[in-house]
């Protein structure tokens, strides 16, 4: 096969690639390949070693039309003849509408400058999914997360060149007595405006069970979903397939409220109405008030450092003994100031902080022996509506704070006997706060009625604008579904996102913006972005510099991203400018003579935006008007 043959698979495969909104690194981790070797093939720098692995490209892709698999085997120098496979509405589908489903553009036909083109496409590929390196980088090596490939079609007879085994296909894995296990579908939705993907039961054909994850945690086996609802459900993703784990228990499940996995690994999880529910490994059950929960009313669950099992419910505090419940804590016995318990912490002083779902906050003073209660108003806590507690220890094993999340009085934090309340005039999006966590750059995390935001040590700063119930962060681990690099929230009446998680380092310096100074109505003009990484980040094919405005009018025609198109290693300048799609300045209404318009775009990179957004002013003005 010659170097022109390759191209013409690699950008057929590219084409593909776009078509399914999917990208090198994603194919990479469904075929068990490194990346750089599906980066060759669209490179044109070399094929598939063997038909086999083409046909399990073709099934990945979702290519079921045997023309068109015919045309990819044939580019890739492979004689083929398969049979049709009557698939309803086979064929490659078409490309999504970029304001319904991803955001990414759709492909545009091969031209004779389709080299062009290619080289191009490869930095836009890679953008929405690199977090699918977290399934691949555990390889072959047999885990709960082990998965299932799919086989070539039995319907494909092909000459081939040389003969070659196809990998076996993994039998499934229960994780948490699931019966079965739903692909993901080649496709996600990515929101540019926010910088994350975003996962719907639709856009997912059912791998999420309904638009209200009211809970989420991650643990070495992937992400755990509690979802509210009746019926409710807990679900798990490893990255590529979905399980409804709660499925076929012999007991109702709905509302869930709560859900924590304890050191051993045994999931838990706290229902409004229905008690408390653990999955050992083996099997879901159940425990009620019939068990020795004050009441079956949950509406929080939390592990001591001791690994003990405690219960927030609507009669106090409940702890986990190995067989039955007791009720250390309760109104009736004196120590807690009402019953209607939503959540607890320990921290390293040996106080226990317990948070009300109306009347503020209790703590047990564990130097001076007593209870100590809290309430708004009173200088201390901000709201008396509290949702989440977070004990933040510094590095030096100190408590660098306990922070309290509530529904009425934005975030307060408590640090060395001063408390300190953050709200809207703060930064905060919402006062209304429903959970709190803290990354791995010690940075602390607030989910709220107005969006996704961190406090960097000085500010709080935008993650996303999206109404959020539930965040998590996946723990350090290099061969995990999702490390700590991750980031997951769970968004009210639409699902799950996710994206890398920002960087503590600006990452990149913006050098120059490049406009003409005016532009007449409907003239065509090409910006030029020259950025520059800053050690030691580099800039790579998948990384792309897109648009966010929300309004799509404001990219003026521009396609919505522009491609790294190589390695740009640190204190390297790159300039962006797309010289297929240029801008269009607008036509100005009747009345004006002269407009300022402004597009903003940023830079994506290794899945999440980094640097300051970048502004992109340009003057459009009348042919007849004065200088």
């Amino acid at each position: 096969m010659d170097r022109l043959d390759r191209f013409e698979f690699g950008e057929l495969l590219q084409s593909y690639l776009y078509r399914q909104d999917r990208n090198m690194r994603w194919l990479a981790a469904r075929l068990r390949v490194s990346p750089s070797t599906v980066t060759r093939w669209c490179n044109g720098e070399t094929r598939p070693r063997d038909p086999e692995t083409v046909l399990r490209i073709a099934e990945e892709l979702g290519i079921r039309d045997a023309e068109e698999r015919n045309r990819l085997l044939a580019a890739a120098g492979y004689a083929a003849s398969i049979d049709p496979v009557p698939v309803p509405g086979s064929g490659v589908p078409e490309t999504p509408d970029p304001g319904q489903r991803s955001g990414l553009p759709s492909p545009r036909p091969l031209s004779p400058q389709a080299l062009l083109v290619g080289l191009l496409a490869l930095g836009i590929l890679g953008g929405l999914g690199l977090w699918w390196m977290r399934s691949l980088q555990g390889g072959a090596t047999p885990s709960p997360q082990a998965l299932p490939m799919f086989a070539p079609s039995p319907a494909a007879q092909i000459a081939r060149e040389e003969p070659g085994p196809i990998d076996p296909v993994d039998p499934p894995v229960s994780v948490c007595g699931e019966t079965e296990r739903l692909p993901t579908p080649p496709w996600n939705r990515f929101l540019r405006t926010q910088g994350v993907s975003l996962f719907t039961p639709g856009d997912t054909e059912g791998g999420v069970w309904n638009p209200f994850p009211r809970v989420l945690a991650i643990d070495r086996r992937g992400l755990w979903i509690g979802y509210f609802g009746r019926p409710g459900m807990v679900g798990h993703y490893d990255g590529r397939t979905w399980a409804y784990c709660t499925a076929g228990v012999d007991f109702p499940v709905e509302n869930v409220n709560a859900l924590v996995v304890d050191p051993v690994g045994r999931v838990w999880v706290g229902m409004e109405k229905q008690g408390v529910m653990v999955y050992d490994g083996q099997a879901w059950r159940g425990y009620t008030s019939a068990n020795g929960l004050p009441s079956d009313e949950i509406f929080g669950l939390t592990v001591d450092p001791e690994g003990r099992v405690w219960a927030l419910t609507w009669e106090g505090v409940a702890r986990f003994d190995g067989d039955r419940w007791s009720v250390p804590y309760s109104v009736h016995n004196g120590t807690l100031l009402n019953n209607r318990t939503i959540d607890m912490a320990f921290d390293p002083q040996g106080n226990i902080w317990i948070g009300y779902i109306r009347r503020g906050l209790s703590r047990f003073n564990g130097r001076e022996g007593v209870w100590e209660h809290y309430r708004a108003g009173e200088g201390t806590i901000g709201g008396d509506a509290v949702r989440d507690i977070l004990v933040h220890p510094s590095q030096e094993g100190a408590v660098a704070g306990v922070w309290f999340a509530t529904a009425d009085g934005g975030v307060t934090r408590y640090m060395d006997g001063t408390w300190t309340t953050y709200t809207t005039e703060d930064g905060l999006p919402s006062n209304t706060v429903h959970a709190l966590a803290v990354d791995r750059y010690g940075r602390v995390w607030a989910a709220t009625q107005g969006g996704t935001v961190y406090y960097d040590g000085d500010a709080w700063q935008r993650y996303t604008t999206l109404p959020t119930y539930s965040l998590a962060f996946g723990p350090p681990c290099g061969d995990c579904p999702f490390d700590e690099d991750d980031v997951w929230t769970g968004v009210p009446e639409q699902g799950l996102t996710h994206s890398g998680l920002p960087l503590a380092d600006p990452a990149i310096e913006v050098v120059a913006v490049q406009v003409p100074e005016t532009v007449a109505p409907g003239q065509e003009f090409r910006p030029a972005i020259t950025v520059m990484p800053l050690w030691p980040y580099r800039l790579e094919p998948g990384d792309f510099l897109a648009h966010t405005d929300p309004d799509e009018r404001l990219r003026f025609g521009a396609w919505p991203h522009m491609a790294v198109t190589q390695v740009v290693e640190p204190g390297q300048p790159y300039t962006f400018t797309d010289y297929d799609n240029p801008f269009v300045a607008p036509e100005l209404p009747p009345d004006r003579t002269e407009q300022t318009f402004t597009s903003t775009w940023r830079v994506w990179m290794d899945n999440r935006f980094v640097g300051p957004p970048i502004p992109i002013p340009f003057t459009v003005r009348q042919r007849n008007a004065g200088p």
